[in-house]
């Protein structure tokens, strides 16, 4: 009887005889590596033969990496490596500075119209003028210490021959130290300057656009220009805005509407006028000598700046044991009246803040 091979014992036969043929081949490729190696004239070169392998891997890199693309320059806004030049001092000053600076100024963004309209657009603006003319308060916590013109526009605040005054909360922490300040305008136009906080009375010049910092803690900006957006922090650099494709473009969004008209009305800096936002303007008049025999006394001074709406905020005598009775001021436009009973001489001094009339006692 002859002998038979089962399916599956053939079937281990193949597999087996393809290993062998597969390792076969593998050291055939060794050796002949080697020998060009070894023998370089038995196969040409073994360099040509090296040269070969990396061509090939050469063409695998070339096709699987990117482009890269390089600046000349340190360029705004861009990854890309620099060509050259690139030192760290340029590449900085390329960068736009995001999320640094806390700003020290309340309701510092202009633009909207004003929050008088209804629907919570800035500035805030709680007594409701479109402009304002004067000497006296304005948008929230800010205020004309001298006679100005500013008007509220949907593109921002509007300097018609504007001097604008806030002081700046809890500001005695602040002297002496090193601030930026920093305005964008209407035309895209950004003006920055670094001072020393309080103490930059003769100003700081920013073309059309003066800003001064007093060490009673009050910053004032004066300018024709329109303005967006203004911001002083502590440091040296400005963060109010970067540049993106040439254009001026602010690091921070407009402020939450509800925690902004908070941040006015519960201001540290703040008088005890109705909306609980604005900085007291003290004006103090110097009466002069006041003279009685025990008669009602009355003097009227003209004092340039003095509204109607001013009152009392303190009064000073020089020998007020001479004051026999009640005393009354009355202020009207750039004018102020005192009346006493006095039996005597006695100076009298009167600090005025922006309220409605009182009378003394």
């Amino acid at each position: 009887m002859g002998t038979f091979i089962t399916l599956d014992r053939l079937r281990q036969y193949t597999s087996l005889f393809k290993d062998w043929v597969n390792n076969l081949s593998k050291w055939n490729e060794k050796k002949n590596v080697q020998s060009a190696v070894s023998s370089p004239s038995a196969s040409g070169s073994a360099l040509a033969f090296i040269d070969t392998i990396s061509q090939n891997e050469q063409g695998v890199i070339a096709a699987t990496k990117k482009a890269v693309t390089v600046d000349a320059t340190p360029t705004a806004n861009s990854t890309n490596p620099v060509q050259s030049g690139g030192v760290k001092a340029a590449l900085d000053g390329k960068m736009p500075v995001v999320g640094k600076g806390v700003n020290l100024l309340d309701n510092w963004y202009f633009v909207g119209g004003g929050s008088q309209q209804g629907g919570k657009q800035f500035p805030i603006n709680q007594r409701g003028q479109t402009s304002y003319s004067g000497i006296g308060y304005t948008i929230d916590r800010w205020m004309m210490d001298v006679s100005s013109n500013v008007s509220l526009l949907s593109e921002g605040l509007k300097f018609n021959s504007g001097r604008i005054a806030q002081t700046v909360n809890d500001f005695a922490k602040l002297l002496d130290k090193t601030v930026t300040f920093s305005a964008l305008t209407s035309e895209n136009v950004l003006k920055y300057t670094t001072m020393t906080f309080g103490r930059n009375s003769g100003g700081s010049g920013l073309g059309n656009m003066t800003v001064y910092s007093l060490s009673d803690g009050k910053f004032i900006i004066v300018s024709s220009l329109t303005i967006v957006a203004v911001k002083l922090e502590i440091g040296d650099t400005q963060t109010l805005a970067h540049q993106k494709n040439g254009v001026w473009v602010l690091n921070d969004p407009p402020p939450n509407y509800d925690l902004e008209l908070l941040k006015c009305q519960l201001s540290t800096a703040n008088s005890s006028d109705t909306y609980a936002n604005r900085k007291l303007i003290p004006i103090t008049v110097n009466m002069g000598t006041v003279t009685g025999t025990g008669s009602t006394v009355t003097v009227t001074k003209s004092v340039t700046g003095v509204t109607s709406s001013m009152t009392v905020d303190r009064i000073e005598f020089g020998t007020p044991s001479v004051v026999q009775s009640g005393w009354t001021v009355t202020t009207a436009t750039n004018s102020v009246t005192f009346s006493a009973m006095i039996s005597g001489s006695t100076t009298v001094k009167i600090k005025l803040s922006d309220n409605t009339d009182v009378t003394g006692t």
